[in-house]
């Protein structure tokens, strides 16, 4: 994350769970499929990499930004279309508080789990639910969107599965729109960039 006074960046815990579960034990990914998409496992971000890299967030736009308002950090990046399960038929059923219900006089236990769509047309992930009611206060739809990795999890001898957020562009940096989980294949056949990200 970076520091304003003086501009600075500064390392940061690892925020991915890199890690396959393998029981008694942890261990370091070492797939084959990894290595399609992610060049270094925990790079650095210095000040010559955001000039490089993204030369509109200036130095004199960084010093003016609060501290830790932006993380700066190496990751893959790819483009996949959001679908509502709305659109299908599908509506996915859900423990909403009283107090929720009752404030957004909404119908209750109600919530539309996103699914993630390749270019083939296959279902690869899923985002976490989203009340209805906020889709429609949003105005966000159906519609492709770039999803960024931050992480990576593989239970015994599953399919690998990707952690991902998913992002929008404003005020020259990335934001999360939600949370979900991609394919680790799906990801790799995927048009994927490393890219240097600034997530606000």
């Amino acid at each position: 994350m970076h520091r304003s006074k003086p501009l600075e960046f500064v390392k940061t815990a690892d925020l991915a769970t890199d890690l396959i579960y393998s029981r008694p034990y942890y261990r370091r990914s070492n797939s084959s499929l990894t290595k399609k998409w992610r060049k270094e496992e925990y790079p650095t971000v210095s000040l010559a990499d955001v000039q490089r890299e993204l030369p509109y967030l200036t130095p004199d736009f960084l010093s003016q930004t609060p501290d830790e308002y932006l993380l700066f950090f190496w990751t893959s990046v790819a483009t996949f279309e959001v679908i509502y399960p709305q659109e299908q038929g599908q509506l996915h059923m859900v423990n909403v508080p009283p107090k929720e219900v009752k404030r957004r006089g909404m119908v209750p236990n109600l919530e539309v789990a996103p699914k993630i769509k390749d270019d083939r047309g296959e279902y690869v992930g899923e985002t976490r639910g989203i009340i209805k009611e906020d889709l429609d206060i949003d105005g966000r739809g159906t519609g492709k969107y770039e999803f960024i990795v931050i992480g990576r999890s593989q239970l015994l001898d599953f399919p690998a599965q990707l952690a991902v957020l998913q992002v929008e562009n404003k005020d020259r940096t990335r934001h999360r729109v939600n949370v979900g989980t991609i394919s680790e294949e799906a990801w790799v056949r995927a048009e994927h960039k490393w890219t240097l990200v600034a997530l606000g």
